[in-house]
């Protein structure tokens, strides 16, 4: 980053330097005003972010979801606590691929470090309560597959 020190200056440029400046700032602002644009530097309006509800009884993901931010609410309406997480599959991993490594990995460390290789895991709602909810924004940054095993 370039510095510029104005200290060399004469005292006659300075002054004419912000006569100048201070009047076009004013007539901008007024100029703003007049055209009814906000002068604040506030974000501007966003759309809002899709939601969907999972119950942990009969998770089941929409057939289609938008790409970019979710926002998903998992009910846990079982008799014990569940978590979820969505996974992305990752690209050129066919689903027969991953419901293969998903059978093989029940209860076996070795299995479920083969699933990790085949899908990318974002996140999801963990150790929910019996009889309560969790709501969680995840980001569906790429197209493709996705999957939320819910544990109970």
């Amino acid at each position: 980053m370039q510095r510029t020190t104005l200290t060399h200056a004469p005292r006659r440029a300075l002054v004419a330097g912000v006569a100048v400046l201070a009047p076009m700032a004013l007539v901008i602002a007024l100029v703003a005003m007049a055209l009814g644009s906000p002068t604040s530097k506030a974000s501007p309006a966003r759309a809002a972010i899709p939601h969907f509800t999972i119950h942990a009884s009969a998770p089941m993901l929409p057939k289609q979801l938008t790409e970019g931010w979710v926002s998903l609410t998992l009910v846990n309406d079982t008799k014990s606590e569940a978590s979820g997480q969505i996974a992305s599959v990752d690209p050129g991993v066919t689903l027969a691929q991953v419901a293969a490594a998903t059978a093989a990995s029940q209860n076996s460390l070795a299995g479920y470090l083969r699933v990790l290789k085949l899908v990318t895991m974002i996140g999801g709602p963990e150790n929910v309560s019996v009889g309560a909810s969790e709501t969680v924004v995840v980001d569906l940054w790429r197209p493709g597959l996705y999957g939320m095993p819910v544990n109970t």
